[in-house]
């Protein structure tokens, strides 16, 4: 395990994953802990090399060996299909890997109640990825969702309200230029000015004649 560390910090990926393969072998009837913390790593080098599909086949692996992953060990495997589809080329392809991105936030959502909005945003980012010009309305709904999780909440951090403002700011866009509704468009833009009242897009579409 050490040894494939020190060959993953010189990026010599090959040789730490050869080292880590070994480990898993020494460790898989005597130390789980040990044998989770190994495909951790294993998967990460994967990642590194950019070896998508083997990153995510290892980090499945990871997942179904530890007892109990956090949230945000969850959220990964998330991160690793978002990563896949960036480097692919293929539309086909590509947009497999998004909706397997946006299965893993879905189920996210309903293993971990505290990570609801989180996982309804990354929802709506995968959908707005999915969508690029919004025509569909794909990522619509999710945003919705997040409006309705954090509007009328009480003690709003910043990082709350600057979620909020994406929210307001994709459905002010959508039915400017989607749906051609500048009344509707210019409520959002309103809620978006109550929380930041310097925000530029905002005030073009409020000031529209």
């Amino acid at each position: 395990y050490y040894t494939g560390l020190a060959f993953a910090g010189t990026k010599d990926y090959q040789k730490a994953i050869e080292q880590y393969q070994k480990a898993i072998d020494d460790t898989a009837s005597n130390s789980l802990d040990k044998k989770v913390d190994v495909l951790k790593k294993l998967s990460d080098t994967y990642g590194e090399m950019e070896d998508f599909p083997k990153a995510v086949e290892t980090y499945k692996i990871f997942l179904a060996e530890k007892e109990k992953p956090t949230m945000n060990e969850f959220a990964a495997l998330g991160t690793l299909h978002s990563k896949h589809a960036d480097k692919l080329t293929d539309a086909l392809e590509k947009e497999a890997a998004l909706k397997r991105a946006d299965a893993v936030y879905q189920e996210m959502g309903e293993k971990y109640q505290d990570a609801i909005e989180y996982a309804t945003y990354m929802r709506a980012n995968i959908n707005s990825k999915l969508d690029p010009d919004s025509k569909k309305g794909l990522a619509k709904p999710y945003y919705e969702q997040l409006v309705s999780l954090l509007a009328s909440k009480a003690d709003r951090s910043k990082a709350d309200n600057n979620l909020l403002t994406t929210a307001y700011h994709y459905l002010m866009a959508y039915n400017f230029l989607v749906k051609n509704d500048k009344a509707t468009a210019k409520e959002f833009a309103n809620k978006i000015l109550q929380i930041s009242p310097d925000y530029a897009p905002a005030i073009q579409i409020r000031d529209l004649k």
